[in-house]
């Protein structure tokens, strides 16, 4: 298990860069980018989906391209940790998945020069096939932190639909999900980052 938890923190920041092959039949919405290995990034596409949302004019699918999928795929956007230091935060979403190998969840990780804190609901995670449920994930900003990075992955083959994200400050009663880890690598290059979140309801033109 704590092979798999290094692997899945290591890979959630394995975004692929524009312009990469597969960015040809993956239909992004503004703000957010793919993330997982580049050797298997064709066994999923990314795209809006009109159908099948919870709300607005659209959610993101991800979904496999093959019976027997391999690793994992994912969308990730980085913003601004500085107006957030000091303060607890929580991610909110919906996701609905179907016919999942193996699993899915939203992620959420802070990124400081001394420590990370992460969680990508690994031990609590969407499975099988399932209707719109909301998760959250909570997690303190350090005061040093210089990003937050935030999205939604999926291990395996199978669907998953994700819309309506929220992102806030909660109080400290509010009980954390994750995990806190000293820092073992370099600082990561800042990729894209956004001064807020945005779009986090996966619409189109936003």
């Amino acid at each position: 298990m704590r092979v798999r938890a290094l692997i899945g923190v290591v890979l959630c920041l394995a975004v692929l860069p524009a312009g990469t092959a597969v960015q040809s039949f993956d239909r992004l919405p503004p703000g957010w980018h793919r993330m997982g290995p580049r050797a298997t990034a064709w066994d999923h596409v990314i795209k809006l989906d009109t159908k099948t949302k919870r709300g607005g004019a659209s959610s993101l699918q991800i979904q496999s391209t093959k019976v027997e999928a391999r690793s994992l795929a994912g969308v990730i956007q980085g913003f601004s940790a500085e107006p957030y230091r000091g303060t607890r935060v929580r991610l909110r979403g919906s996701a609905r998945v179907s016919t999942l190998s193996q699993w899915a969840g939203l992620m959420m990780r802070i990124e400081s020069p001394t420590v990370t804190a992460f969680d990508n609901m690994q031990g609590r995670p969407f499975q099988g096939t399932t209707d719109w449920a909301t998760a959250d994930i909570v997690l303190d900003v350090p005061v040093d932190a210089f990003a937050i990075y935030v999205g939604a992955l999926v291990v395996g083959s199978g669907t998953v639909w994700i819309d309506d994200f929220e992102f806030d400050s909660v109080p400290r009663s509010v009980a954390t999900t994750g995990r806190v880890s000293p820092r073992q690598e370099p600082v990561p290059a800042e990729r894209d980052l956004l001064p807020a979140p945005a779009n986090l309801g996966f619409e189109p033109g936003k």
